[in-house]
């Protein structure tokens, strides 16, 4: 009991880690795309603006260079010009100020939240509200991959997840592949590569074995029977058949464009000998490029409702249906309508 509570706080704690990494990141993009973050040496640009560094917070030599790690900027400043002026009481007073102004800093009384919230309106409260949702969902991704990393590893060392061939061992089990959520070519691809033994058993015993009630059935059956699997909830049921409908709409509407425009657009990658004519056109790799950010899109918004900060009890039990609700009400039901709409579009062109 004490093991899963100490995995369950390690859990939350790099969690929490991806959202400051989100949000550092996000702020190293936008100050370049703004013309700043960079040094000018002998008429050479470097764009070297560095706010974050995750690998020496995640791998960290000593928890010195984690706080400075976590937020660059930031303890640059604090050490400039409160730790240096404070050191004439000593390091370890001079070292209880600076975090306490660096507390006072964190700090948002609530008349300040509701003033911030009054000044988001319009397309800025939009933004945030779909910034947000990313950044949940992808605190959501990372908490799976975490599940599935240590599922791997625990299976290596009970001795399992190895195949043999001619007398050579290959540890080769893979439970996720994180790579192909986050930067997705389709969202077929990120729901076999969410949980890939989950997705063979589910193709195995349920998807293939209801194909003879048509593709469309099959595919509801079987998010149906992932749904049951995994806690019968409502936001979990939402989220599912929400998902197979994403995926059958997906699927079909590349299948039927890739015939009409004779091209490799498929949800899955073709094999170098296929028979399309355009494979590496440019016109080709925007088009997948769109596809690819129409998914992204679609997690952040199946993501939205799984808020880190919720109560552990209620999400051990499950989100309210009202929960689920609100949060694509604050999208405006987006994702559903880009399904609705792009399933018209197949329709059109069928």
């Amino acid at each position: 009991m004490g093991f899963d509570r100490w995995l369950r706080a390690y859990e939350n704690a790099v969690s929490f880690h991806f959202s400051n990494y989100f949000v550092g990141h996000l702020s190293e993009g936008t100050s370049m795309l703004a013309g700043a973050g960079f040094t000018e040496e002998k008429d050479k640009v470097h764009w070297d603006m560095s706010v974050v560094k995750p690998l020496s917070v995640e791998m960290p030599r000593s928890m010195v260079l984690v706080v400075v790690s976590w937020n660059i900027p930031m303890s640059q400043w604090l050490k400039s010009y409160v730790f240096k002026t404070s050191m004439k009481l000593g390091t370890f007073p001079a070292i209880l100020v600076t975090y306490t102004a660096s507390a006072l800093l964190h700090f948002d009384t609530e008349e300040e939240e509701e003033a911030e919230g009054q000044l988001l309106t319009g397309a800025s409260a939009l933004l945030c509200r779909w910034l947000r949702a990313y950044e949940n969902a992808v605190s959501f991704h990372f908490s799976n991959y975490f599940v599935g990393h240590l599922s791997e590893g625990t299976s290596m060392l009970a001795g399992a997840g190895f195949t043999e061939e001619k007398d050579k061992v290959h540890w080769d089990m893979s439970v996720v592949k994180p790579l192909s959520v986050e930067m997705p070519r389709s969202m077929v691809l990120v729901v076999v590569s969410w949980n890939i033994p989950m997705s063979q058993w589910l193709k195995s015993y349920v998807f293939k074995t209801s194909m003879k009630l048509g593709t469309f059935p099959a595919i509801l059956v079987t998010y149906t029977a992932s749904a049951l699997l995994h806690g019968l909830s409502f936001h979990l049921g939402a989220v599912l058949l929400t998902l197979g409908f994403i995926t059958y709409v997906e699927h079909v509407l590349r299948k039927r464009m890739a015939f009409i425009l004779n091209a490799c657009i498929l949800s899955r990658p073709c094999a170098s000998d296929c028979s399309h004519r355009h494979k590496k056109n440019v016109w080709v790799l925007l088009l997948n490029l769109v596809f690819s950010l129409m998914v992204v899109f679609h997690l952040a918004y199946l993501g939205s409702m799984f808020d880190p900060g919720s109560d552990e009890q209620e999400v051990e039990e499950g989100y309210a249906a009202i929960h689920t609700i609100q949060r694509w009400s604050e999208l405006n039901w987006a994702g559903h309508w880009v399904i609705f709409a792009s399933w018209i579009f197949y329709r059109l062109i069928q």
